[in-house]
């Protein structure tokens, strides 16, 4: 069950029934939300994600106030005491959600308990309004649900790189990423990655490298891989041949041998104890 509350244009959306089986799951989003002030000795028991969309507000935590104007945001682990509050103009917008894969996914942002992002992206600033109407969609997949959820951790770690990293070295390697992710289920060659870049392909793995510490094809392999654990998880009544298939692996003797050594056991085992 889904219950939508709207205040003065404010929306709110909490998921009273998730589906905890899932990978990624959601529990609650909201957007032009009037802030009122918040204090949790305990912390909240999922990930919470904060940015402001009108107004200004400051955030306690770890110690030391963090002021979040229009365009910032930030992100906080479970079960890390924080406090936040603002003027009357303060709106917010928010997202919390948890499942098994948050972990790794989190961890790319180099984040302790929180992670601040004083300057979002565009894409970033309005992905929780942009997705707010699929949902609230009682009809949309858990499935689907999950896969927004990713795509908004993928936005989270390309800002943190953007802030942390050469603008113009991000500048190259952001669109072979976001190749990689659109497309990591097809074949793709070294050459077709330096394409999108305009340099060679000698230049576009030395900068991929430096970053990464993998050639964009060993990057490649660890996303398939990571999506395969997805869907292992999300489809116990797919084979390992289809998953194999689905992510991007032709030869299925390979795969199973890249999962075993990425996870420690073979697919067909991982799946096992999942359905446990």
């Amino acid at each position: 069950m889904k219950i939508e509350r709207k205040e003065s244009g404010s929306v709110r959306l909490v998921f009273t029934h998730m589906n905890r089986e899932y990978p990624l799951f959601c529990e609650s989003i909201g957007y032009q939300w009037q802030q009122e002030a918040i204090t949790r000795p305990q912390g909240y028991p999922l990930y919470h994600w904060l940015q402001t969309t009108a107004g200004t507000g400051t955030v306690r935590i770890g110690g030391k106030t963090y002021a979040l104007p229009v365009g910032a945001g930030i992100l906080i682990r479970p079960g890390v005491p924080h406090s936040y509050r603002g003027g009357a103009d303060w709106q917010t917008a928010y997202l919390t959600f948890g499942g098994a894969l948050v972990a790794n996914l989190v961890t790319p942002l180099g984040m302790g308990d929180y992670r601040l992002l004083p300057a979002l992206s565009r894409e970033t600033a309005g992905f929780i309004t942009a997705h707010y109407r699929t949902l609230a969609d009682s009809a949309v997949p858990d499935r689907q649900v999950a896969e927004l959820l990713f795509s908004f951790l993928l936005l989270l770690r390309q800002d943190v790189e953007v802030g942390t990293r050469g603008l113009a070295e991000i500048g190259i390697v952001t669109p072979v990423l976001q190749y990689l992710d659109a497309h990591s289920g097809e074949k793709i060659t070294n050459p077709q990655l330096a394409a999108k870049t305009g340099y060679t392909v000698q230049y576009l793995t030395s900068i991929f490298k430096r970053y990464y510490h993998q050639t964009p094809l060993q990057y490649l392999q660890e996303l398939r891989l990571r999506k395969a654990k997805s869907l292992l998880m999300t489809h116990p009544e797919w084979n390992v041949y289809q998953v194999a298939e689905q992510v991007g692996f032709t030869d299925n003797s390979q795969f199973i041998q890249a999962f075993k050594a990425y996870t420690g056991q073979t697919p067909k085992k991982f799946q096992q104890e999942r359905r446990r």
